[in-house]
Protein backbone atom coordinates (compact mmCIF):
# COMPACT_ATOMS: atom_id res chain seq x y z
CA UNK A 1 0.00 0.00 0.00
CA UNK A 2 1.40 3.17 -1.01
CA UNK A 3 2.75 5.55 2.19
CA UNK A 4 0.81 8.35 1.79
CA UNK A 5 -2.13 6.08 2.01
CA UNK A 6 -1.38 4.88 5.27
CA UNK A 7 0.00 8.21 6.56
CA UNK A 8 -3.94 9.46 6.08
CA UNK A 9 -5.01 6.66 7.75
CA UNK A 10 -2.74 7.53 10.75
CA UNK A 11 -3.98 11.32 10.53
CA UNK A 12 -7.89 10.35 10.49
CA UNK A 13 -7.16 7.76 13.65
CA UNK A 14 -5.34 10.35 15.52
CA UNK A 15 -7.89 12.99 14.87
CA UNK A 16 -10.79 11.11 15.89
CA UNK A 17 -9.34 9.57 18.81
CA UNK A 18 -8.83 12.86 20.28
CA UNK A 19 -12.71 13.78 19.78
CA UNK A 20 -14.20 10.33 20.64
CA UNK A 21 -14.14 7.97 23.37
CA UNK A 22 -12.27 4.69 22.38
CA UNK A 23 -13.07 1.04 23.28
CA UNK A 24 -12.13 -0.40 26.14
CA UNK A 25 -11.18 -3.42 24.70
CA UNK A 26 -10.65 -3.80 21.08
CA UNK A 27 -13.54 -6.39 19.12
CA UNK A 28 -13.55 -8.39 16.37
CA UNK A 29 -12.88 -6.52 13.51
CA UNK A 30 -13.02 -9.88 11.26
CA UNK A 31 -17.26 -9.64 11.72
CA UNK A 32 -18.99 -7.87 9.69
CA UNK A 33 -21.66 -6.86 12.35
CA UNK A 34 -19.04 -5.38 14.69
CA UNK A 35 -19.96 -2.60 16.73
CA UNK A 36 -16.85 -0.27 17.45
CA UNK A 37 -16.00 3.31 16.57
CA UNK A 38 -13.17 3.48 13.88
CA UNK A 39 -11.59 5.08 10.67
CA UNK A 40 -10.25 3.42 7.44
CA UNK A 41 -8.85 4.75 4.24
CA UNK A 42 -8.44 2.57 1.10
CA UNK A 43 -7.45 3.30 -2.82
CA UNK A 44 -9.35 1.93 -5.71
CA UNK A 45 -9.56 2.35 -9.75
CA UNK A 46 -11.61 5.78 -9.17
CA UNK A 47 -9.66 7.04 -6.15
CA UNK A 48 -9.34 7.17 -2.49
CA UNK A 49 -12.04 5.98 -0.53
CA UNK A 50 -12.43 7.01 3.38
CA UNK A 51 -14.48 5.73 6.05
CA UNK A 52 -15.32 6.99 9.58
CA UNK A 53 -17.25 4.93 12.12
CA UNK A 54 -18.82 6.26 15.62
CA UNK A 55 -20.99 4.27 18.30
CA UNK A 56 -23.65 5.99 19.11
CA UNK A 57 -26.12 5.68 22.05
CA UNK A 58 -29.31 3.45 21.85
CA UNK A 59 -30.97 4.79 25.24
CA UNK A 60 -30.57 0.69 26.41
CA UNK A 61 -28.15 -1.58 28.20
CA UNK A 62 -29.35 -4.17 26.06
CA UNK A 63 -28.07 -2.88 22.77
CA UNK A 64 -25.32 -1.26 20.87
CA UNK A 65 -25.05 0.87 17.96
CA UNK A 66 -23.00 2.89 15.32
CA UNK A 67 -23.06 5.01 12.79
CA UNK A 68 -20.44 4.51 9.24
CA UNK A 69 -19.79 7.06 6.28
CA UNK A 70 -18.16 6.28 3.19
CA UNK A 71 -16.81 8.92 0.87
CA UNK A 72 -15.61 7.22 -2.09
CA UNK A 73 -13.67 7.82 -4.97
CA UNK A 74 -11.93 11.60 -3.91
CA UNK A 75 -8.42 12.73 -5.57
CA UNK A 76 -8.58 10.05 -8.68
CA UNK A 77 -6.57 12.41 -10.92
CA UNK A 78 -4.03 14.07 -8.57
CA UNK A 79 -3.11 10.82 -7.02
CA UNK A 80 -3.31 9.08 -10.28
CA UNK A 81 -4.68 5.76 -8.88
CA UNK A 82 -6.33 4.42 -12.03
CA UNK A 83 -8.01 5.37 -15.13
CA UNK A 84 -11.11 5.60 -14.20
CA UNK A 85 -11.19 8.54 -11.02
CA UNK A 86 -11.39 11.94 -11.12
CA UNK A 87 -10.94 14.28 -8.41
CA UNK A 88 -14.60 14.77 -6.93
CA UNK A 89 -16.49 12.27 -5.23
CA UNK A 90 -17.89 9.48 -6.93
CA UNK A 91 -20.20 7.77 -4.20
CA UNK A 92 -21.42 8.50 -0.72
CA UNK A 93 -22.68 5.87 1.70
CA UNK A 94 -23.76 5.87 5.22
CA UNK A 95 -25.53 2.95 7.59
CA UNK A 96 -26.16 2.39 11.04
CA UNK A 97 -26.14 -0.57 12.85
CA UNK A 98 -28.22 -1.48 15.64
CA UNK A 99 -27.44 -5.19 17.50
CA UNK A 100 -28.73 -6.64 20.47
CA UNK A 101 -26.99 -7.97 23.26
CA UNK A 102 -29.21 -10.54 24.22
CA UNK A 103 -30.54 -12.60 21.41
CA UNK A 104 -27.97 -11.31 18.27
CA UNK A 105 -31.33 -9.87 16.00
CA UNK A 106 -29.96 -6.46 14.89
CA UNK A 107 -31.26 -4.09 12.27
CA UNK A 108 -29.81 -2.20 9.25
CA UNK A 109 -30.52 1.15 7.87
CA UNK A 110 -28.33 1.71 4.26
CA UNK A 111 -28.38 4.61 2.65
CA UNK A 112 -26.25 5.36 -0.61
CA UNK A 113 -26.23 7.45 -3.74
CA UNK A 114 -24.23 7.68 -6.82
CA UNK A 115 -23.07 11.06 -7.75
CA UNK A 116 -21.79 10.20 -11.14
CA UNK A 117 -25.05 8.21 -13.01
CA UNK A 118 -27.68 9.92 -9.93
CA UNK A 119 -29.07 6.73 -8.64
CA UNK A 120 -29.54 6.02 -4.69
CA UNK A 121 -31.14 3.78 -2.75
CA UNK A 122 -32.52 3.78 0.88
CA UNK A 123 -32.94 0.17 2.60
CA UNK A 124 -33.99 -1.39 6.08
CA UNK A 125 -33.05 -5.05 6.73
CA UNK A 126 -32.77 -7.35 9.90
CA UNK A 127 -30.09 -9.53 10.99
CA UNK A 128 -29.31 -12.40 12.96
CA UNK A 129 -26.48 -13.52 14.52
CA UNK A 130 -25.79 -17.50 14.52
CA UNK A 131 -24.11 -19.60 16.39
CA UNK A 132 -20.43 -20.33 14.68
CA UNK A 133 -19.88 -23.76 12.64
CA UNK A 134 -16.08 -24.91 14.03
CA UNK A 135 -14.34 -21.58 12.05
CA UNK A 136 -17.36 -20.41 9.52
CA UNK A 137 -19.92 -18.35 10.84
CA UNK A 138 -22.98 -16.89 9.05
CA UNK A 139 -25.60 -13.44 9.59
CA UNK A 140 -28.24 -13.94 7.48
CA UNK A 141 -30.29 -10.55 6.19
CA UNK A 142 -33.61 -9.37 4.94
CA UNK A 143 -35.10 -6.19 4.07
CA UNK A 144 -36.57 -3.90 1.32
CA UNK A 145 -35.30 -0.51 0.43
CA UNK A 146 -36.94 2.43 -2.36
CA UNK A 147 -34.39 3.09 -5.06
CA UNK A 148 -34.70 7.22 -5.75
CA UNK A 149 -32.80 9.25 -8.86
CA UNK A 150 -32.21 12.22 -10.73
CA UNK A 151 -33.65 12.93 -14.18
CA UNK A 152 -34.79 9.20 -14.40
CA UNK A 153 -35.61 8.40 -18.28
CA UNK A 154 -38.70 6.51 -17.54
CA UNK A 155 -39.49 5.35 -21.32
CA UNK A 156 -35.75 3.77 -21.82
CA UNK A 157 -35.30 5.73 -25.04
CA UNK A 158 -32.97 8.75 -23.76
CA UNK A 159 -35.21 11.33 -25.22
CA UNK A 160 -35.00 14.49 -23.16
CA UNK A 161 -38.76 15.27 -23.44
CA UNK A 162 -39.40 11.33 -21.27
CA UNK A 163 -36.72 12.68 -18.88
CA UNK A 164 -38.49 13.18 -15.31
CA UNK A 165 -36.88 16.62 -14.38
CA UNK A 166 -35.58 16.46 -10.68
CA UNK A 167 -35.28 13.30 -8.00
CA UNK A 168 -38.29 10.49 -8.31
CA UNK A 169 -38.81 7.37 -6.90
CA UNK A 170 -38.84 4.86 -10.16
CA UNK A 171 -39.63 1.96 -7.36
CA UNK A 172 -39.17 -0.24 -4.19
CA UNK A 173 -37.25 -3.58 -3.83
CA UNK A 174 -36.81 -6.72 -1.43
CA UNK A 175 -33.32 -7.63 -0.59
CA UNK A 176 -32.37 -11.24 0.70
CA UNK A 177 -28.42 -11.89 1.91
CA UNK A 178 -25.53 -12.96 4.06
CA UNK A 179 -22.73 -11.60 5.81
CA UNK A 180 -20.06 -14.98 6.48
CA UNK A 181 -16.73 -15.28 8.01
CA UNK A 182 -14.54 -18.28 7.21
CA UNK A 183 -11.03 -17.80 10.29
CA UNK A 184 -8.34 -19.22 8.34
CA UNK A 185 -6.25 -18.48 11.89
CA UNK A 186 -5.98 -16.07 14.08
CA UNK A 187 -5.40 -13.12 12.01
CA UNK A 188 -6.62 -13.88 8.48
CA UNK A 189 -9.81 -14.35 7.53
CA UNK A 190 -12.27 -14.67 4.28
CA UNK A 191 -15.68 -13.07 4.16
CA UNK A 192 -18.02 -13.85 1.50
CA UNK A 193 -21.00 -11.62 1.37
CA UNK A 194 -23.70 -12.31 -1.81
CA UNK A 195 -27.19 -10.06 -1.66
CA UNK A 196 -30.14 -10.90 -3.67
CA UNK A 197 -31.98 -7.64 -4.49
CA UNK A 198 -35.02 -7.75 -6.92
CA UNK A 199 -37.93 -5.08 -7.68
CA UNK A 200 -41.12 -6.04 -6.87
CA UNK A 201 -43.22 -1.95 -7.65
CA UNK A 202 -42.87 0.62 -9.24
CA UNK A 203 -42.47 2.49 -13.19
CA UNK A 204 -42.43 -0.25 -15.77
CA UNK A 205 -38.88 0.24 -16.66
CA UNK A 206 -38.31 -0.72 -13.32
CA UNK A 207 -40.79 -3.66 -12.36
CA UNK A 208 -38.71 -5.24 -15.67
CA UNK A 209 -35.54 -5.24 -14.99
CA UNK A 210 -33.27 -7.60 -13.96
CA UNK A 211 -32.59 -9.43 -10.43
CA UNK A 212 -29.40 -8.10 -9.14
CA UNK A 213 -26.88 -11.07 -7.26
CA UNK A 214 -23.95 -9.27 -5.79
CA UNK A 215 -21.15 -10.67 -4.78
CA UNK A 216 -18.51 -9.22 -2.06
CA UNK A 217 -15.81 -10.89 -1.20
CA UNK A 218 -12.48 -9.89 1.02
CA UNK A 219 -9.87 -10.94 2.31
CA UNK A 220 -8.58 -9.97 6.09
CA UNK A 221 -5.21 -9.57 7.83
CA UNK A 222 -4.76 -7.91 11.52
CA UNK A 223 -1.88 -6.37 11.87
CA UNK A 224 -2.56 -5.80 15.87
CA UNK A 225 -5.69 -5.83 18.23
CA UNK A 226 -6.83 -2.27 16.23
CA UNK A 227 -5.49 -2.60 12.45
CA UNK A 228 -6.63 -4.44 10.02
CA UNK A 229 -5.44 -4.42 6.23
CA UNK A 230 -8.59 -5.76 3.61
CA UNK A 231 -8.92 -6.78 0.14
CA UNK A 232 -12.07 -6.88 -1.54
CA UNK A 233 -13.89 -7.59 -5.02
CA UNK A 234 -17.18 -7.06 -5.67
CA UNK A 235 -19.40 -7.90 -9.06
CA UNK A 236 -22.71 -9.05 -9.57
CA UNK A 237 -24.65 -11.32 -12.30
CA UNK A 238 -24.34 -8.50 -14.68
CA UNK A 239 -20.26 -8.89 -15.15
CA UNK A 240 -17.77 -11.08 -13.73
CA UNK A 241 -14.79 -10.94 -11.08
CA UNK A 242 -12.17 -9.45 -13.68
CA UNK A 243 -14.42 -6.47 -14.20
CA UNK A 244 -15.94 -5.76 -11.02
CA UNK A 245 -14.70 -3.45 -8.35
CA UNK A 246 -11.09 -4.24 -6.56
CA UNK A 247 -9.79 -1.96 -3.92
CA UNK A 248 -7.78 -2.46 -0.79
CA UNK A 249 -8.59 -0.69 2.34
CA UNK A 250 -6.46 0.39 5.89
CA UNK A 251 -8.78 -0.10 8.83
CA UNK A 252 -8.49 1.13 12.43
CA UNK A 253 -10.61 0.62 15.53
CA UNK A 254 -10.52 3.46 18.15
Amino acid sequence: MPNNVIKVCCFLGVGLISANKTNAEPVDMSNPLAIYSQAGVGVDDKGFNFKFGQISDTGSNTSIAMNVLEINGLLGDAMAVGSDGSDSIDSIRFRNFQQSLIDGRGRQLDIEYDLNQQLGAVSYSLTQILAPMGAFSLFPLAGGGISFANDMDYSGTGMIADVHEGFSIPGVYVVIGMYSIYNINEKLWFNYNPMWRAPVAGAEIYKNSDNTLSHEVAVGYQINLRCNVRYFANWDNHGDFLTGGHRVELNYQL
